[in-house]
C-alpha cells in the first residue's frame, strides 16, 4: 500500500517521482539482467530481455495493485501468474517454474 501511495505522490513531487523512477529502473534492471544471463547461459531463450524485463516488472506492478486493492488474490495465485508469465518470456512452460 505504501508503494502505490507513492506512486501516486510521484504524480506531484518531482524529488518523490525521482526517487520512484530510480527504485523502479533497478527492479526492472535485475529482472533484466537475471534474463539476459540466462539466456547467455542457455538456460532459456529471449530475444529482447529488456523488454521482456519491462513486461514482467509492470506485471507484478498490476498484480500487486489489484491484491492490495481488491484482494481477491491469494499469493499463491499471484505468484503463479508471475511464473506463467515469466515462462512465456523465456521461451518455457509454467511447469519448469516450481511451486
Amino acid at each position: 500500500v505504501l508503494w502505490i501511495d507513492a506512486w501516486g505522490g510521484a504524480l506531484r513531487d518531482p524529488g518523490l517521482r525521482d526517487i520512484i523512477t530510480e527504485l523502479d529502473d533497478a527492479w526492472a534492471g535485475l529482472l533484466e539482467q537475471v534474463i539476459r544471463d540466462g539466456a547467455e547461459t542457455g538456460e532459456f531463450s529471449c530475444a529482447d530481455p529488456a523488454a521482456a524485463a519491462f513486461r514482467l516488472a509492470a506485471l507484478l506492478d498490476g498484480v500487486g495493485v489489484r491484491i492490495a486493492l481488491q484482494g481477491k488474490q491469494s499469493r499463491r495465485e499471484a505468484l503463479r501468474h508471475a511464473r506463467i508469465a515469466a515462462a512465456r518470456e523465456i521461451g518455457l512452460t509454467e511447469a519448469d517454474f516450481p511451486t
